[in-house]
């Protein structure tokens, strides 16, 4: 038999997690991550020279395309373009693709996290949980399950691809085979003080880039194939943001209780 949470956990992967609510995009959504992750190794990997650099502009122009491609689905999918000549959809999803950082923010996406709040509050209506009390429960149970279960650092999965990203790129850049340090001579010193400071710069960016480069790809393959440790972060959010919704209802319910239980009946 089934308990309550798993029950919960069931309803969002079948009817509101990203991969069941855009199951017809999956070919859209595949087609951006092998394009965003080309465009990534091909700038941390690739030679500089003039044909990197059209080779780079050709496939940022490529992967943008696409990712506009993949939100003038999404909002198609979600009923968000009536009214819109075509100009006004493409405009939008343009809008779109930079607000939400491509996709790095796609369940921040009004849109999408009204059509979620929607059905989860009648899943919630009908099963009879629609309430602060039983809302509140959910939320404290399901931010204890990612707590135990999946609360990794991370940190720990950035750096172990940026250390190994980080060592192809300086020893292609600094070559010091045939280097002759000598650590007495000042300009020796000033050289390996320069190094240093551009090795920790060159780490920033990359742990930046690596950084947003993950998060979008994250977002983009949740579309493709659901995740249990981001199904129970998102569901949690949106428990979070019925609960606000249920505690004020319930709140201005009372107030008017209260008043009225002071008006004098004619």
């Amino acid at each position: 038999m089934e308990t309550h949470l798993q029950q919960l956990l069931n309803f969002y992967e079948d009817n509101i997690s990203n991969s069941k609510l855009f199951i017809k995009e999956k070919v859209y959504a595949l087609i951006c991550l092998l394009l965003m992750i080309l465009l990534f190794f091909t700038i941390i990997l690739g030679h500089h020279g003039f044909k990197y650099y059209v080779v780079i502009t050709i496939l940022a122009i490529i992967t943008f395309i696409s990712f506009v491609c993949l939100i003038y689905r999404i909002e198609g999918r979600l009923g968000h373009f009536k009214g819109l000549t075509f100009k006004q959809k493409v405009s939008k999803c343009v809008l779109f693709v930079a607000d939400t950082k491509f996709l790095m923010t796609l369940n921040d996406l009004k849109s999408l996290r009204d059509e979620k709040v929607i059905r989860l509050r009648q899943h919630f209506q009908e099963k009879g949980f629609y309430n602060e009390e039983h809302l509140k429960v959910f939320m404290d149970v399901l931010e204890k399950e990612y707590q135990n279960r999946f609360n990794i650092s991370r940190l720990s999965v950035l750096i172990s691809i940026l250390i190994p990203l980080c060592t192809y790129y300086i020893q292609t850049v600094f070559n010091f085979r045939d280097a002759k340090i000598n650590i007495t001579n000042s300009g020796h010193i000033f050289m390996l003080n320069f190094i240093f400071i551009e090795i920790a710069v060159i780490m920033c960016c990359f742990y930046f880039i690596t950084s947003c480069v993950l998060s979008s790809l994250k977002s983009t393959f949740l579309l493709v194939y659901s995740v249990r440790k981001y199904e129970v972060l998102d569901l949690t959010s949106l428990i979070r943001e019925l609960y606000l919704e249920c505690y004020i209802e319930e709140k201005q319910k009372k107030e008017v209780l209260i008043i009225k239980g002071f008006v004098k009946k004619e």
